[in-house]
């Protein structure tokens, strides 16, 4: 039996300063009011100040001095997790990723648009069990499952979960990726206990536990804020249902996926055929559910309001028919549609404007809509 050693240990704090401490400007020691330079010395003038002048003093501060502050000393370390939040996050890193693999070990990666990656595993944590604990419960595990090569799924830990929660202060991150973790009423409530919440949300081939409630953790992801929800590979897409729809659409420019038209049996479809889930379908910058059907008797006044939105983006799902060139007869003035490959695609261009609707629909009624300035087929 092959035994994975656990990873190096790291510290994530002292990564995070050093890599801060690289990719910022060194400090100006020039006051730009004074002619002479500061002059520093031991004397404190800090800590004497009172607690209101000095959490002012905070403000003006950034991530990176608080992190230095918080082990200068006791009354430091309380100021600096006190002001936090009241600091502008740092933008290096938008991105958090957590991962959770076959033998229940996490690695946390964070990703920003300018900056290389930075991968920590988190044996600082405790994370990974001993040497001993791990082949015993490897070994029960196999003999119970017949040999099978797989642990059952653990819960994110609590201590991880309020790393992530520090993260989310210390970083604007947009983007939350979750990848085959377990989700369960543990997580469900440390989520709840975030201050700073992310705009994206995935889930990636994650579990849940035998008696979670699915459909009230994807209440709470829509009440939270978080206005685009990444279900492509998420067993959480088959919850989505017509409230679901209509409770996210009252966020800003919010986004759905959930799936792809290969992965759906016909006797998954949900039909939903009112015109108001159709009209909060129109507030959706991205809306891809492909096991929902809808009706296309209205679906033509639907991508015109969303193309008066003027916001990029794109939709898929299935409608009751395919569309003919007669549905679009009815335009407003400042509209012209354009029809090629024999009514296959049909394109509305917004007279004025750059942006226009590219729209595919096959003969499984597939209905493909892109929202874009760029000259390109809806392909689906």
């Amino acid at each position: 039996m092959e035994y994975s050693p656990p990873a190096k240990k790291k510290n994530i704090d002292s990564l995070l300063v050093n890599y801060s401490e690289r990719s910022n400007k060194p400090f100006e020691l020039m006051s730009r009011d004074c002619e002479k330079s500061i002059i520093v010395t031991n004397e404190d003038h800090l800590t004497v100040l009172p607690d209101d002048c000095i959490r002012n003093i905070f403000t003006f501060l950034n991530q990176e001095t608080l992190d230095a502050l918080l082990t200068v000393s006791q009354k430091m370390n309380s100021f600096a997790l006190q002001m936090r939040s009241k600091v502008p996050r740092s933008r290096i890193f938008n991105d958090l990723i957590l991962r959770q693999d076959d033998l229940n070990r996490f690695n946390m990666s964070l990703r920003g648009t300018c900056v290389e990656s930075l991968d920590v595993h988190m044996s600082e944590m405790g994370m990974f069990e001993t040497p001993m604990d791990w082949v015993k419960r490897r070994r029960l595990y196999e003999e119970k499952s017949h040999g099978k090569k797989s642990l059952l799924k653990v819960p994110v830990p609590y201590r991880l979960m309020k790393r992530i929660e520090y993260l989310l202060q210390r970083f604007e991150i947009q983007h939350i990726h979750f990848w085959g973790i377990l989700i369960d009423d543990s997580f469900v409530l440390y989520c709840q206990q975030w201050s700073r919440i992310p705009s994206r949300i995935k889930f990636i081939n994650e579990t849940t536990g035998d008696v979670f409630d699915k459909n009230k953790f994807l209440n709470w992801i829509i009440s939270s804020g978080i206005s685009c929800i990444d279900l492509h590979e998420s067993s959480l897409k088959h919850n989505i249902n017509r409230q679901t729809i209509l409770d996210l659409s009252r966020a800003s420019n919010p986004s759905l996926m959930g799936g792809v038209y290969k992965d759906i049996q016909e006797g998954e479809i949900v039909s939903v055929m009112d015109k108001l889930v159709l009209d909060a379908i129109a507030n959706y910058k991205h809306f891809q559910l492909p096991y929902f059907r809808f009706s296309a008797d209205w679906i033509v006044e639907t991508i015109v309001k969303r193309l008066r939105r003027n916001i990029h983006g794109g939709w898929y799902f299935k409608i009751s028919r395919k569309l003919q060139q007669d549905d679009f007869n009815d335009l407003e003035m400042d509209l012209e549609c354009t029809h090629q490959n024999d009514g296959e695609y049909h394109i509305i261009n917004l007279k004025g404007s750059s942006l226009c609707a590219r729209i595919k629909c096959s003969e499984e009624i597939r209905l493909n809509v892109a929202f874009s300035g760029e000259y390109a087929r809806c392909m689906g």
